[in-house]
């Protein structure tokens, strides 16, 4: 199921309850800097890493802690990627679309995930780019999980 938020451009593979937290997520206060400072705990730092990667266009930092196999989804439907491979391709994604700005909303957590929604404009266009991040706790241990950017809507 697939919620009217969601990019109709990427297909919805998180579930409902990935949906109503990106839907929670999409109704607090987004801000650039990290407003989820304040929330420390297990997972905080990981999404903080992530997220200073996207806004530095650091491949290796935002995929420094992935599961065995991460989800990337740039611009078309997501396919499992090794983390060698998934650094290739967001570098590449990072070559072809060099930032100008990088923001986050506030990151939410349930059920042992970490789900961040922001925006990534690339350098000459006129609207950012949806951002979606998914962590998840493996074996107590934190790990990136998806990663998916779509073109907004027209």
């Amino acid at each position: 199921m697939c919620l009217s938020f969601c990019p109709r451009l990427v297909p919805c593979a998180w579930g409902p309850l990935a949906g109503l937290m990106l839907l929670v997520m999409g109704l607090q206060a987004g801000t650039a800097s990290p407003a989820w400072a304040q929330r420390s705990g297990p997972g905080a730092e990981l999404v903080e890493q992530v997220t200073a990667g996207f806004q530095q266009s650091d491949a290796r930092r935002v995929l420094a802690s992935t599961a065995e196999r991460v989800e990337m989804g740039l611009l078309r439907a997501g396919t499992l990627y090794s983390q060698a491979q998934a650094r290739y391709i967001l570098d590449a994604f990072f070559a072809d679309h060099p930032p100008r700005r990088v923001t986050f909303k506030a990151p939410a957590r349930s059920d042992g995930n970490w789900f961040v929604a922001g925006s990534y404009w690339p350098q000459g266009a006129d609207a950012p780019f949806h951002l979606y991040l998914r962590l998840q706790e493996l074996e107590a241990t934190w790990v990136l999980r998806e990663v998916r950017i779509a073109r907004p809507r027209e």
